[in-house]
């Protein structure tokens, strides 16, 4: 079995590299040859005109951070606004919670102590036998 791809161009593979092209290289040469255009301009301009330009691409370059700051900023505002009020009704909901695991402890505890409660009994009624045989037979170890 041949297994190398081949090296006919089909319609879909012709369709790809004409979509590479204008997807991909098209726009890096673009940007690249408008890069090199602003450049020249910056360099031959003149000094008052490349401080002018050099003002204006600080701007542009920080008006994106800028702006994701600005909604950074806007962001921590809310969260902040929807925390103060959520903390106006923790206070009831977290007595209703702290109520509802007393509750649930007390609950747990009082399980815990009713199902013992037949072990016990065995234990007392054992020891009362114990303690029975022991002054009858006036031995110090029964079991």
């Amino acid at each position: 079995m041949d297994t190398t791809p081949s090296t006919v161009p089909t319609p879909s593979s012709r369709s790809h590299q004409r979509q590479a092209f204008w997807q991909i290289v098209f726009p890096l040469i673009l940007a690249s040859g408008s890069l090199l255009i602003f450049a020249f301009f910056l360099i031959a301009g003149g000094e008052t005109q490349t401080r002018l330009l050099a003002d204006i691409a600080i701007i542009v370059l920080l008006m994106p951070p800028l702006f994701w700051l600005l909604l950074g900023i806007l962001a921590l505002g809310f969260a902040i606004t929807m925390l103060s009020r959520l903390l106006r009704v923790i206070p009831h909901y977290a007595r209703q919670a702290q109520e509802y695991a007393a509750r649930g402890q007390w609950l747990a505890q009082r399980a815990a102590d009713l199902s013992v409660r037949p072990i016990f009994f065995i234990k007392q009624g054992n020891a009362i036998l114990q303690q029975i045989a022991k002054i009858i037979l006036g031995k110090e170890h029964v079991r």
